[in-house]
């Protein structure tokens, strides 16, 4: 999983205000209702980045001198205990008690990434947040820059992928894949990338001459293992990754349709199975297989062979569903109200269970449904459909675990117009343990085994502030703000500086102590 961005509201910014201790038991009020289900975001295509406005850097200091709420309650003063659990999702992340300094590894990008481009043309970002492995690829000056830039350090940048070690900070290697996918115009531009552990490859996605274009390299070397090129006269969507398949769309000339294509990342050359079907009809994707409705009927595409079978009794409603590694979760409403039922990596109906209402996120654990029309919240077991426990989590709110977290803790994403509440459950009673209110703004979210992370950012993507929590408690510990944040993100679990000169550096805690413990 990578780092996630909720959707972001269409209002103004408000100040990020200190929200009100309630206790667990208290009636919440009515939240809006939710857009649709809060997932991490696409990779945004390649964008050339600006600096926020002096109003929209000043409201956000204010935001961040006011992160985190904590609510008090029995045992807070006690010696808090963390778990042990497997990090969710990811690699661990750095676990930062105390505000990090520039004490860790350094590189320098410029010249190991970027050789013979000038420092004032490249600006250099990475496209994950977790894991140990990431992506780094250049960015070109901003519209109306006075960098005067050659065509040719230009070209260099938009078609430049390197992977670099976080654990090391050491870059593995630098690739300028003009050399691998040559173009009558020169023109090869970087328009998606990830690091895909399962098949030991990194998938690229590259516009070259306009043609859409996919590629899976080596995360050894970075050669290319496997490429395809959609029609000329087809417009090609994100790649959609899960586990090591992948599934990639193009436009068609009928209307309101789409060819997918489905394969292996290390052999996306080779589809296993071609189809068009109409957008409202999307496939979904898991560890091992795809779902469609095709020709009317539901249905179970492997993805070893391309052997298409039915998905129980051909009507399943594959418009409202969750999906996790190999699971698949769906929601049928029929007469007698809604229905679920989860299906297994080989398309096996596990269980079916009506009255628990719709779904309403995934965690470690839990399947969260909420019944339609109330705040009413269950966390159903994954493997057998019984429900676990019942609470309040609001009307129009989403269930997720964080990346990195190594407890069973839920956190519920509430959407109530002019700001937005965090608020994080223990997974295994239900009960509330503390909220965190912020504007509705782009953020990212990561969790160490005592620190959790949240980071804030402008329209455009640039940093604005980090602030740290504990993640028993929901204790502030520290924050950055916009001043020292501006060039510092998370790549790969780790906390990294950028300099102006293209210099990387690992933010570190040097105590890498928890209290109490």
């Amino acid at each position: 999983m990578s780092g996630w961005s909720p959707p972001r509201p269409e209002r103004e910014l408000v100040e990020w205000q200190e929200p009100a201790r309630r206790p667990s038991s208290e009636a919440r009020p009515e939240a809006p209702a939710f857009a649709g289900p809060w997932a991490p975001a696409p990779r945004r295509r390649r964008r050339r980045l600006t600096m926020p406005g002096p109003a929209r850097i000043a409201v956000l200091l204010a935001v961040m001198a006011a992160t985190i709420a904590v609510v008090a309650g029995v045992g807070t003063a006690l010696t808090p205990r963390y778990g042990d659990l497997e990090p969710y999702g990811t690699t661990p992340v750095a676990d930062l008690r105390t505000r990090p300094t520039t004490e860790g590894w350094s590189v320098n990008l410029a010249r190991a990434v970027m050789p013979g481009v000038p420092v004032r043309c490249v600006g250099f970002q990475s496209s994950d947040s977790t894991g140990r492995y990431v992506v780094v690829t250049g960015t070109t000056p901003s519209l109306g820059s006075s960098s005067r830039c050659s065509q040719a350090s230009v070209d260099q940048i938009d078609s430049t992928v390197a992977l670099l070690d976080t654990d090391t900070g050491r870059v593995l290697w630098s690739k300028n894949l003009q050399g691998s996918f040559p173009s009558r115009s020169g023109a090869v531009l970087l328009e998606y990338e990830s690091v895909v552990p399962d098949a030991h490859s990194v998938l690229v996605q590259l516009s070259v001459d306009g043609v859409s274009t996919y590629a899976a390299l080596s995360m050894t070397s970075g050669d290319v293992l496997s490429s395809t090129a959609l029609d000329p006269e087809s417009t090609g969507g994100l790649p959609t990754v899960s586990g090591g398949l992948v599934l990639i769309g193009g436009s068609v000339a009928r209307s309101g349709a789409t060819q997918y294509e489905l394969a292996q990342v290390d052999r996306i050359g080779e589809p296993v199975w071609t189809a068009v079907l109409d957008d409202d009809h999307a496939p979904i994707l898991t560890d091992t297989a795809a779902f469609a409705s095709i020709d009317g009927r539901s249905s179970r595409i492997d993805a070893d062979t391309g052997r298409i079978t039915q998905l129980g009794n051909g009507s399943v409603d594959l418009t409202s569903t969750i999906s996790d590694s190999g699971e698949l979760f769906t929601s049928d409403t029929l007469r007698s109200g809604v229905v679920v039922t989860a299906y297994d990596d080989s398309g096996r109906a596990l269980w079916t269970r009506s009255g628990i209402g719709d779904l309403s996120g995934l965690t470690r654990d839990c399947l969260m449904t909420s019944l339609p029309g109330t705040s009413r919240g269950s966390c159903v077991d994954r493997a057998t459909g019984r429900v676990r426990w019942s609470t309040d989590i609001a009307t129009g709110s989403f269930a997720y675990s964080v990346p990195g977290q190594t407890t069973n803790q839920i956190m519920v994403y509430r959407n109530k117009g002019d700001v937005t509440e965090l608020d994080f459950f223990d997974g295994a009673t239900g009960r509330l343990q503390y909220p965190i209110e912020l504007p509705p703004v782009s953020f990212t979210i990561l969790a160490a085994r005592t620190t959790g992370y949240l980071q804030v950012s402008s329209d455009s993507g640039t940093p604005t502030g980090i602030t740290a929590f504990d993640t028993r408690t929901g204790k502030q510990l520290w924050t950055l703000p916009e001043a020292g944040t501006r060039d510092t993100s998370f790549w790969g679990g780790q906390l990294v500086r950028l300099s102006k000169n293209g210099v990387a550096t690992q933010l570190v805690d040097r105590p890498r102590t928890v209290l109490g413990e």
